[in-house]
């Protein structure tokens, strides 16, 4: 049917669309669906109607090959109503030493450590590895790597590795005086701690994981590497007043030149969260089916066609 090849093209250059910044609302819109819906009902009647004329004219074997790919098409389109519908898809943030529940499999992922690799002698990603430990209800448990396209497949349930989060929920800060240390304090973000030996009170902000500055004095991270970190602290002094100031590991930072008091941070306490996407999707043997049939109705249709009898 001709008007199938129109849909198909259609649907084809909606797809390409849709893969635009923005455009992936496209696959779930009424009008794309309504396509799809068109599509697979021509296709069943076209299955229907090339079966009926063939069984009636009790054709030969290799004639079904053209039912096939229709029927195949048709097959796709079904194991995507049953993506679109049973599907359960989610994408959620694992923090070292957590747990990533999967009820489905009766197990539990648990997040041993997030690991970057970089290239040697470069400050350039090659690999992003979670590695987890699986805890099954019932039987041993066993150790589940999971990287940047290298999926872990549990069960039914499939995982990709997606993005990461740093968090440096803490910092350990120490107090100088006159370049010697004298006082040290762990500082929850967000929070304060009082140095008495000095009478400041030090509050912990945020921290940069690659510290840099640019020209107009803004500040920010060069990578997401933890490279060059600095934490910002706000200092606040008996009489009230405010200071901000970057505290790095191993360098004293003062605010001014003839202060007597400086600060750095003794240990970042980082905890890596792996971002990943947990997919369990009844559709997929179903898509595999109608391809698999797809591919032998096509070439069924290309090399096993019987040839005419010569007149």
């Amino acid at each position: 049917m001709p008007i199938i090849s129109l849909l198909l093209v259609a649907i084809a250059l909606a797809t390409l669309s849709g893969t635009f910044p923005g455009g992936r609302a496209l696959y779930a819109s009424p009008p794309f669906l309504a396509l799809l819906a068109l599509l697979a009902l021509l296709l069943l009647v076209a299955v229907v109607q090339r079966a009926r004329s063939l069984s009636a004219a009790r054709r030969p074997f290799g004639a079904w090959g053209p039912v096939g790919v229709h029927a195949g098409l048709l097959i796709v389109l079904f194991s995507g109503l049953i993506t679109f519908v049973f599907a359960d898809v989610k994408e959620v943030f694992v923090a070292e030493g957590g747990t990533l529940p999967l009820p489905r499999e009766k197990a539990v992922l648990r997040l041993d450590k997030f690991l970057i690799h970089l290239y040697p002698g470069k400050e350039e990603v090659r690999q992003y590895e979670s590695r987890f430990t699986l805890l099954p209800d019932r039987g041993p448990r066993r150790a589940a790597n999971l990287g940047v396209n290298q999926p872990l497949k549990i069960g039914r349930t499939k995982i990709f590795q997606m993005r990461y989060r740093l968090d440096v929920p803490r910092v350990e800060v120490v107090l100088h005086e006159n370049g010697v240390p004298v006082e040290a304090a762990l500082i929850e973000k967000g929070a304060g701690a009082a140095f008495g030996k000095a009478g400041l009170t030090v509050r912990y902000l945020e921290t940069v994981p690659d510290f840099r500055i640019k020209q107009g004095g803004e500040v920010f991270s060069k990578s997401g590497l933890f490279a060059n970190p600095a934490a910002r602290l706000v200092v606040i002094r008996p009489n009230g007043t405010e200071e901000t100031r970057w505290a790095f590991p191993g360098m004293i930072g003062r605010h001014r030149e003839d202060d007597r008091w400086a600060l750095s941070v003794r240990k970042f306490h980082k905890v890596y969260s792996s971002g990943v996407r947990v997919s369990n999707n009844p559709g997929v043997p179903v898509a595999y089916a109608g391809f698999a049939l797809l591919v032998a109705s096509a070439f069924l249709s290309s090399f096993a066609l019987p040839r005419e009898e010569a007149r």
